[in-house]
């Protein structure tokens, strides 16, 4: 099932019909999938993290790229509680419900997919989330900053949804709404200055995902 969902990309209920079940039946599996997927990637990392052997070592032993094996041991992948890892967590989990009390359908990828939550079945979102702001001396209200990742644009993601999480403000900004070498976004907010605050139009825009939608479907009937 994991393998049809996020391999080929079929529907919650296409693969019921395959196996016979329920699409709600579906989704729990692939949950508790996600979640058994998410504590072996946990232990492995433990290992890893208090084993004695040599980078290389351990990245042949485990099939990692020696780079992948540094990360861990320095703790960037590591899944602490309270640490960005969870926070992430606790923002994809509330954009999920946000999204549903829209009357967004949408379920949550498990920990480790390339992106956050698929909506209606084919728009692959990624969740950002800004708990703080930075420093400038050329704005006069908060400047939030969102990194989006080069390997995630185009190839893993078709929305965006930023959050400010303070104030509990969304903006959902597709991906060819940014140009194609951009990996961050920096803006004021709130702000009244046009020239910084070119993103307010994508605040609390729900509706660009069912737009989403609609433009990958035209684009596939164009496509040879």
């Amino acid at each position: 099932m994991m393998r049809l969902r996020f391999g080929e990309r079929m529907s919650l209920a296409e693969i019921g019909q395959e196996f016979g079940v329920s699409r709600e039946r579906v989704r729990q599996i692939i949950g508790n999938s996600g979640r058994v997927l998410s504590e072996a990637i946990r232990e492995r990392n433990e290992e890893i993290e208090n084993s004695i052997s040599t980078t290389p070592a351990l990245a042949k032993k485990y099939g990692l790229s020696e780079g992948h094996i540094s990360g861990i041991r320095s703790g960037k992948y590591h899944m602490i509680a309270g640490g960005n890892a969870r926070k992430g967590e606790i923002v994809e989990r509330h954009v999920s419900w946000v999204l549903s009390e829209n009357g967004i359908d949408n379920e949550l990828m498990p920990t480790g997919h390339p992106f956050d939550i698929l909506a209606l079945d084919e728009i692959r979102i990624d969740v950002k989330g800004a708990f703080t702001t930075s420093k400038t001396s050329n704005c006069v209200s908060p400047l939030w900053h969102f990194h989006m990742g080069k390997n995630r644009r185009g190839k893993y993601c078709d929305v965006f949804i930023c959050v400010i999480w303070d104030t509990k403000e969304y903006f959902i900004i597709p991906d060819s709404a940014l140009k194609r070498s951009q990996t961050d976004i920096y803006f004021c907010w709130p702000t009244k200055r046009p020239t910084m605050g070119k993103y307010q139009k994508y605040l609390n825009r729900w509706d660009l995902i069912t737009g989403a939608t609609n433009d990958k479907k035209q684009s596939e009937r164009i496509s040879p």
